[in-house]
């Protein structure tokens, strides 16, 4: 994961970020990782206590209003990895927890684990589709910069058609001061003003969002959650 001054200075001769994505390259990058929590969080695996209790912290939020009996239900981790999210942050409040993932070889990682109450789907984000109304939350972390904002757009819509009454689609993302293609993984680390366009072209609008301050702390972009629902009149 670069830092955002060497992000900065690759960006300024580069074409747009967006322009720059490539699926098969993304794709050809997590191939070769191996499936791991270091090899999920690139290197970073001290930062998952850090993430997950923020996290959970943010649930607690959206929950805290209601009576457990008004509390949704099922919950969907999408682009999960080996679904160390959908364990450590989504269990404790949801059941059962979805998985959705591209890559055979980090769900296969996941069943071994143990405990899998939910589906598990191997599946690109571009390529999914959930039932209608069938979750309390659909959680998206780290993984939308590997989407074109077009396909972003698409997908946070196809999105809230899966969430029932009273739930949320939840995005958690780096953010930069301006959109920064890393050529790594072929993944854009959007400005927070691109999210709050790519939220309104989908017709969605935040409820609910934080900050972490540790990300900064190490020297990485900063990170920002955002609970979203349907927009009014949308």
């Amino acid at each position: 994961m670069p830092s955002p001054a060497e992000s900065a200075e690759e960006a300024a001769a580069s074409p747009p970020a967006d322009a720059q994505i490539s699926a098969t390259q993304s794709a050809t990058y997590w191939s070769q990782i191996p499936a791991t929590l270091d090899g999920m969080l690139g290197g970073f695996a001290r930062i998952a206590p850090h993430d997950e209790a923020d996290s959970r912290a943010f649930i607690a939020r959206l929950l805290a209003p209601r009576p457990p009996s008004q509390s949704p239900s099922r919950a969907a981790d999408c682009g999960a990895g080996i679904g160390r999210v959908a364990r450590k942050v989504l269990a404790p409040y949801f059941a059962p927890v979805d998985v959705v993932e591209p890559d055979a070889r980090f769900l296969e990682t996941y069943r071994r684990g143990g405990q899998v109450r939910g589906e598990v789907v191997c599946s690109r984000l571009q390529e999914w589709t959930p039932a209608r109304g069938a979750y309390g939350l659909v959680w998206n972390q780290w993984c939308l910069g590997h989407l074109t904002e077009a396909e972003v757009v698409a997908y946070l819509r196809r999105c809230w058609a899966g969430v029932g009454p009273g739930g949320w689609v939840v995005v958690k993302e780096n953010v930069g001061r301006e959109d920064v293609y890393d050529g790594v993984d072929s993944s854009v680390t959007r400005a927070e003003q691109t999210w709050a366009r790519v939220f309104e072209r989908a017709g969605l609008r935040v409820v609910c969002e934080a900050g972490e301050n540790w990300a900064v702390e190490l020297g990485l972009f900063p990170v920002r959650m955002w609970a979203l629902v349907e927009e009014e009149g949308a």
